[in-house]
């Protein structure tokens, strides 16, 4: 169900930025959720440590990745590796009860700080962040690709 999320949103977030097209299938996709959640060490890049999904009780529809930032100056920073809601649900509140779950797990891990990155073109997810607090940081990095990603930063409520 976490692949299905990751395909359909990715068609639809990022239709007017990659095309019709992502290189992904829901086969490959699933396969590489189960190597995320299975922890595998041959993954080029660390996953992030913690997984919510968010579950109507028949349907996964949601999922944020989360934990200590992997940037390189993010020492004692969390950060959120991925948020996606199913298109169907969007603008539902599921993307921001995801978010704020996952930002109450990072302050009782003792983070002050989260970090997340999003593509520059990535209005609809810019707009989310914007409306969750969030705000640039000023740091950009660019993909391999040619697109260029924002670091987006928030303080976190420690209680």
């Amino acid at each position: 169900q976490i692949a299905r999320i990751d395909f359909e949103s990715h068609a639809v977030a990022y239709r007017h930025i990659f095309g019709d097209t992502r290189g992904a299938n829901i086969e490959s996709l699933t396969t590489r959720w189960r190597r995320i959640i299975s922890r595998d060490p041959e993954l080029p890049r660390r996953p992030m440590e913690h997984l919510l999904v968010a579950d109507t009780g028949s349907d996964v529809t949601g999922y944020v990745a989360f934990g200590a930032s992997r940037d390189v100056d993010g020492i004692s920073i969390g950060e959120i590796g991925a948020i996606y809601v199913h298109p169907q649900k969007w603008r539902t509140g599921i993307g921001a009860a995801m978010m704020s779950a996952a930002l109450k797990q990072l302050a009782i891990a003792g983070f002050t700080e989260a970090t997340l990155w999003v593509l520059e073109e990535n209005a609809i997810g810019r707009a989310f962040y914007d409306r969750e607090g969030w705000s640039p940081d000023g740091t950009i990095r660019q993909r391999d690709d040619g697109h260029r990603e924002l670091r987006y930063r928030k303080r976190l409520d420690v209680q």
